[in-house]
């Protein structure tokens, strides 16, 4: 009997630590198993729309770029927020990129839509096409800031600035508490040599700007304008 007590407790023993393999093994299985489903679980579509709508542009870039590699994710709303993100980070000829593609998907129907290409274009340097790409937005709304202080900047930036500056006041008409606005419009009178009406909008310019606590914009034409007219008036 107690032979076969031994016998039957080394027959016990080594099933042990075989036990124990398995158990790690298993282990070992679960995290990966976790692991790809967490991978599986992820959305980089989502997390960089998310990360669009709290101004993390450059992580969101990262995000939608992994999104958009995948044909089968291509919208319209993707492109656009990915073109939004290029422009806030100063990749301007990416934005432009990402909106036309956007349209390619869904044609644009939206005015903000509209707006933001021509925003786009001119912040690129592209002012013939973004005038041709601003006449959706004049039919849709003729009348509004928007249509019109971009039609205005247009304008300044070929030259054309009497059309410009009867833009930017047809825009002011809308919107008369818009700052930048009369800082464009100064511009445009400035340079058709008009001087007391340029004062004139750079003096409601200052004080909108100060009234609303806003800072100057780091934009060359208007840190001109400031150049000249802080000057002249001795500040």
């Amino acid at each position: 009997m107690l032979s076969l007590g031994l016998h039957a407790q080394a027959n016990r023993q080594p099933r042990r630590p075989i036990k124990l393999v398995l158990c790690a093994h298993m282990k070992r299985a679960f995290i990966l198993s976790f692991v790809v489903l967490l991978s599986a679980c992820s959305d980089p579509c989502k997390e960089g729309e998310d990360l669009a709508e709290a101004s993390s542009f450059e992580p969101a870039i990262l995000k939608l770029d992994a999104c958009l590699s995948d044909p089968s994710n291509h919208s319209s709303g993707l492109f656009q927020t990915r073109a939004w993100a290029h422009f806030k980070t100063g990749n301007l000829a990416g934005a432009v990129t990402d909106q036309e593609q956007a349209f390619e998907v869904k044609p644009a129907y939206r005015y903000g839509e509209h707006i933001n290409y021509v925003l786009y274009l001119r912040s690129n340097g592209e002012y013939e096409k973004a005038l041709k790409a601003l006449e959706p937005a004049i039919e849709m709304n003729p009348g509004s800031m928007p249509t019109n202080y971009h039609r205005g900047w247009i304008l300044i930036s070929l030259g054309r600035f009497e059309e410009a500056a009867n833009s930017l006041s047809v825009g002011l008409l809308d919107q008369p508490d818009f700052a930048f606005a009369y800082a464009a419009r100064a511009i445009a009178y400035d340079s058709l040599g008009n001087i007391e009406a340029a004062q004139r909008d750079y003096y409601s310019y200052r004080a909108l700007l100060d009234q609303q606590d806003q800072e100057t914009p780091d934009y060359p034409p208007i840190v001109e304008l400031e150049r000249k007219y802080r000057m002249e008036q001795g500040t």
